[in-house]
């Protein structure tokens, strides 16, 4: 982007003397971070400043705040030194198992309504009974 650019996201922040926090004085979400609007839509502030500033955030990066409350305002804050990029991860399924240890899969689990819930039961326990021993 443009120094013009730069300069109007500079019009955008106050900095706290005690923690350094550059806090976003424009539009914020319903969240509290800092919003921006670019080629026609919205961007947190954090991520608009890191990208001006630092560098280009990797396709699926995440930036978080790092410090810790008594240290930055959180989410209203933009200084780019108090955010860190993380890559995304692949979740790995869980592998969930019953109370007695069998595995909780397409397979075997039950799913059962109980009123405005969901519940799920192994179904090697439930076709030996509730109370029975293996």
């Amino acid at each position: 982007m443009s120094e013009e650019f730069r300069e109007w996201l500079r019009s955008k922040v106050v900095v706290q003397r005690k923690t350094g926090c550059w806090e976003f004085t424009g539009a914020k979400d319903h969240a509290g971070f800092g919003r921006v609007f670019l080629e026609g839509r919205e961007v947190k502030a954090p991520r608009v400043f890191y990208q001006e500033f630092v560098a280009e955030i990797p396709v699926g990066g995440r930036l978080i705040h790092h410090l810790g409350p008594d240290q930055c305002i959180g989410r209203a804050c933009c200084n780019p030194a108090h955010v860190r990029v993380v890559k995304p991860w692949k979740a790995e399924p869980l592998k969930k198992t019953c109370p007695k240890g069998h595995t909780l899969d397409s397979d075997n689990a039950v799913v059962e309504s109980r009123g405005a819930r969901l519940r799920v039961r192994c179904r090697i326990c439930k076709n030996k009974g509730a109370g029975d021993d293996e």
